[in-house]
């Protein structure tokens, strides 16, 4: 996740993993004092350190046609709902490389699930890896949705 926070940074956002840049949880909202940690692999915060959108690493294969696996899918439903986003990225270690879309049902939120190929070479691996965060922001331009936003 360190190479994506690299190319979050080239795109003039910030790339925080957990632990190591704003507190996540003070974005949910619980009926309990202390609500819940959430510790996505990594946030994306914009200019202005709002979050735009949160990345999830999964070291398993993706098979082709599938949406990925129910736990993955809530995991993520969980992270955008905590942090007011209306889409999350998966980011599979092995399977099918096109992108994919997954309306979650109920929500106006969106799961994108991406795959990379970890047995291309370190050059060609990283420069897929930029050509996805590009990716990621090229679909919304300089701004990313957030619930209760227009884009």
């Amino acid at each position: 996740m360190t190479t994506t926070a690299a190319a979050i940074a080239r795109r003039g956002g910030t790339g925080v993993r957990p632990g190591s840049g704003p507190d996540p949880a003070r974005h949910a909202t619980s009926i309990t004092a202390a609500p819940p940690a959430i510790e996505p692999d990594l946030t994306w915060y914009d200019s202005d350190g709002k979050p735009v959108a949160v990345i999830d690493a999964k070291y398993k294969t993706i098979t082709a046609g599938k949406r990925g696996p129910n736990a993955d899918m809530y995991q993520l439903t969980a992270y955008c709902t905590a942090l007011g986003l209306r889409e999350g990225h998966l980011i599979y270690a092995k399977g099918d490389t096109a992108s994919h879309a997954v309306a979650i049902v109920g929500a106006d939120i969106t799961i994108y699930c991406h795959a990379l190929d970890l047995t291309t070479p370190p050059a060609e691996l990283l420069a897929s890896i930029d050509v996805l965060v590009e990716t990621m922001r090229a679909r919304h331009g300089d701004e990313f949705s957030v619930v209760g936003h227009s884009s």
